[in-house]
């Protein structure tokens, strides 16, 4: 009865043993499913935030590749004026060497005429000498 006893108890004992054996497993794999719950959340906030980040980025980005574009068609409308101001002063530099062009040969038409008058005017007044 003794040694029945004793199996009873030792069965006792390891039934107790196994009962907390499950329970202390239990409890682990509760606190690994928590862990997990937390580095999922974890995770996907950190993703969250990459992505607020990455847009903000994008945002930034792209003004600043409106303000350049922006910049850059001032800069081609400064151009377009400035090659309009180039060609206007050709355009007037031409035409002011075609007028002083013109008046020199004006003026040294008007030279020569005189010079032949002065020529003729000594002619006749040689001529003049000699007939009296």
């Amino acid at each position: 009865l003794q040694e029945q006893l004793r199996a009873l108890v030792e069965k006792k004992k390891e039934l107790a043993l196994r009962e907390r054996r499950r329970a202390a497993e239990k409890l682990a794999e509760e606190k690994m499913q928590a862990w997990r719950q937390s580095e999922q959340e974890r995770l996907t906030e950190g993703i969250q935030l990459l992505h607020k980040n990455a847009r903000k980025k994008q945002l930034e980005c792209q003004s600043y590749r409106e303000e350049l574009e922006q910049r850059v068609e001032q800069l081609k409308a400064m151009i377009r004026e400035i090659d309009g101001q180039e060609r206007r002063l050709k355009d007037e530099t031409r035409a002011a060497e075609r007028r002083m062009k013109a008046e020199y040969s004006k003026k040294e038409q008007e030279m020569a005429l005189h010079l032949a008058k002065q020529s003729q005017l000594q002619h006749q007044d040689q001529t003049e000498a000699h007939a009296t």
